[in-house]
């Protein structure tokens, strides 16, 4: 069963968000003067903060600070230059507050990496507290039969063999947008070398749907850690992973920071997916897929607060989250791009 159904790990998550608290006291006020409040009748416009964090501090869930809550999304980023570069890529249209923002990418142009070395199979299906099926069959009966007539491509795992180096280059350099929907780590199962050899120029966005596994791919990935030197497995951390894709050109990274277990990457990939499809401000769809699970959806009556604040993380049904699951993925780059879907 996830683990996080022990009611030690919800404490465990409470007190990690109290020591944040406190370490923040000091800088809470400054901070507080750039989130101007949305107004008495919450009819103000939505807030979107930008975080630009070092190595250490990346490793802490920033995103669930309170002082945060009364903003629609937190997006990370590495540097000012970095935001720079980003947003010379993009299109951003008039900037009169009244002209809609275009459309920085088509989401019915998507590539992607699914369980590359094939290692959630049909047996691994009857983990105790599991629901869904192997991912490569959901992926395909769910997801690309839903994308016919779009330009979806790919590499499935397969039983039998492993993507080339060359196969998964070409997928790489093609991407305009990328789904990995995996287990472990991006680039444990994508090699860092092969990453920093190809141009992303053109892919606006990558998603990361990882940091899930099985006992039989965590013995698996133990085994080939063990032939790893410790920069090798650095280079594989989420804020690594995060920093390679942005050197190699993508625009924006939504990556796990935590542990997820595959029902849940499953519901969350769903969310994002269909969000995509039906266009809107990229870190909206990623937060909203995120906090979907939740009682309240964001600005809705019961909310218990404003337009833009968040709801209490109390799930909507008996189903045992994750307590971070609001909070994570998290997102590095320009989160406010316009996605668009044409086939």
């Amino acid at each position: 069963e996830p683990v996080y159904i022990d009611a030690s790990i919800k404490e465990d998550w409470n007190n990690i968000i109290k020591a944040m608290e406190e370490i923040f006291t000091p800088i809470k006020e400054t901070i507080a003067q750039g989130l101007v409040p949305l107004g008495e009748d919450g009819g103000g416009p939505a807030l979107h903060a930008l975080l630009l964090v070092d190595e250490e501090l990346a490793a802490l869930p920033l995103e669930a600070l309170s002082m945060f809550q009364s903003t629609a999304t937190v997006v990370r980023d590495l540097s000012l230059h970095v935001v720079s570069n980003r947003m010379k890529k993009i299109d951003l249209g008039p900037q009169d507050g009244k002209s809609p923002a275009p459309v920085a990418f088509n989401a019915g142009s998507m590539s992607y990496f699914v369980d590359l070395r094939r290692e959630d199979t049909a047996e691994m299906t009857n983990t105790k507290g599991r629901e869904c099926e192997p991912m490569v069959n959901m992926f395909s009966s769910q997801i690309l039969e839903a994308a016919s007539g779009k330009e979806f491509s790919g590499v499935l795992g397969n039983e039998s063999s492993l993507a080339g180096e060359g196969r998964l280059k070409s997928v790489l350099s093609s991407a305009t947008s990328l789904i990995y929907f995996g287990m472990g780590r991006p680039l444990s199962y994508i090699p860092p070398k092969l990453l920093t050899q190809t141009s992303m120029e053109d892919c606006r966005f990558a998603l990361m749907v990882d940091k899930t596994g099985h006992e039989v791919s965590q013995r698996s990935q133990a085994q080939l850690d063990n032939h790893k030197s410790q920069a090798e497995l650095q280079l594989e951390q989420s804020y690594e992973t995060a920093l390679l894709f942005t050197l190699r050109g993508v625009t924006t990274v939504a990556i796990n920071q935590l542990p997820v277990v595959m029902d849940d990457n499953w519901e969350f990939l769903q969310s994002v997916v269909n969000g995509l499809q039906a266009g809107g401000m990229l870190s909206e769809i990623v937060k909203g897929a995120a906090s979907a699970h939740l009682k309240s959806e964001r600005g809705s009556p019961d909310a218990g607060g404003k337009k833009g604040k968040t709801p209490d993380p109390e799930v909507a049904e008996d189903k045992p989250y994750a307590p971070y699951r609001h909070v994570n993925p998290i997102i590095y780059g320009y989160g406010a791009m316009q996605v668009g879907n044409k086939k």
